[in-house]
């Protein structure tokens, strides 16, 4: 009869213990309002809506501002802006290409850049070709299928379509792409980026090259590549290279407190590099000041919006 009583009981404390947890953080919080945190990313469904690259860093802005922290996921760049002109979030962390492909907003301003795991806050992409293709420089890319990543990314679409563009390759000179899932841009479009377009140039006939950013061609093994362990260094000639640009951006909202804001900006700038497992999430090696130069070059690389 006992042990009747206490099973149900026994298997209730979980979801009691979650409880008091929770009840116990909000009334910590109680009186203070939450900071919003815009992020177009995907986030982990269960106790923390919060996306997975944010996890690690959640708990610390919750540290920081001593209130709720509460990454709001699922809008797109140009609604987070709008948020963050009319003063309903503060804060925003969106990649360079989102940030510079939105309608710009008065009063959104840059705190930090990502530094990229180069060391450096910029990256390039690297055109390459298949040694056994026949392509030895850019120009020989008219006619032939060229291997982009997701489109609108600003070093995988914009950059590389530029870099081809100066050496005299338009889109309309590639081989056009007839799949439905291309129909519209008339480009091979890949979803993922630096192994998975290495790995299409280096074992699909018909895709002689394509584009790999600095970051993923270096961790590719020198030699030894094949179908089963993947591409190497060795069975791929660079004929080119993108212009440098930005990886990750911190935004500040219009109106939001400049104590708050010198807060975070001090926190990304100068301690972030020292927590490694919020860096490792984030994939980052830490955040310096945004160079306005560096940004409106990388916006100059950004198809402008028509209607």
């Amino acid at each position: 009869m006992y042990s009747t009583l206490i099973r149900p009981a026994a298997r209730c404390m979980p979801l009691l213990l979650t409880a008091a947890c929770l009840a116990g953080c909000q009334q910590r919080f109680s009186f203070k309002p939450a900071v919003h945190v815009g992020s177009t990313k995907a986030p982990v469904i269960g106790l923390v809506f919060v996306p997975q690259e944010y996890l690690a860093l959640q708990a610390r802005l919750e540290e920081l501002f001593d209130t709720h922290v509460l990454f709001d996921p699922g809008l797109s760049a140009d609604a987070i802006l709008q948020q963050l002109a009319e003063g309903r979030w503060q804060f925003a962390i969106l990649s360079a290409g989102e940030y510079l492909g939105a309608t710009p907003r008065q009063g959104v301003q840059p705190l930090a850049v990502s530094i990229c795991p180069n060391d450096r806050p910029t990256m390039h992409g690297l055109l390459v070709a298949r040694k056994d293709s026949g392509v030895n420089q850019i120009s020989d890319c008219k006619g032939k299928r060229f291997a982009f990543g997701p489109a609108g990314d600003l070093l995988y679409d914009y950059a590389a379509r530029a870099a081809l563009n100066n050496a005299g390759v338009a889109d309309s000179d590639l081989a056009r792409e007839l799949l439905p899932q291309f129909v519209v841009s008339g480009r091979l479009h890949l979803g993922g980026r630096g192994a998975e377009v290495a790995r299409v140039v280096a074992f699909d006939p018909t895709v002689p090259a394509g584009v790999i950013d600095e970051i993923a061609f270096a961790r590719l093994p020198e030699s030894g590549g094949n179908v089963i362990m993947g591409p190497s260094r060795d069975m791929f000639t660079i004929i080119g290279s993108t212009l440098d640009v930005p990886d990750q951006i911190v935004l500040a909202g219009a109106g939001v407190d400049p104590v708050m804001s010198e807060k975070l900006r001090n926190y990304f700038i100068k301690r972030i590099k020292d927590e490694p497992k919020v860096c490792e999430q984030m994939g980052v090696r830490g955040f310096v000041e945004p160079s306005a130069g560096v940004l409106e070059t990388a916006r100059q690389l950004v198809p402008r919006k028509t209607g």
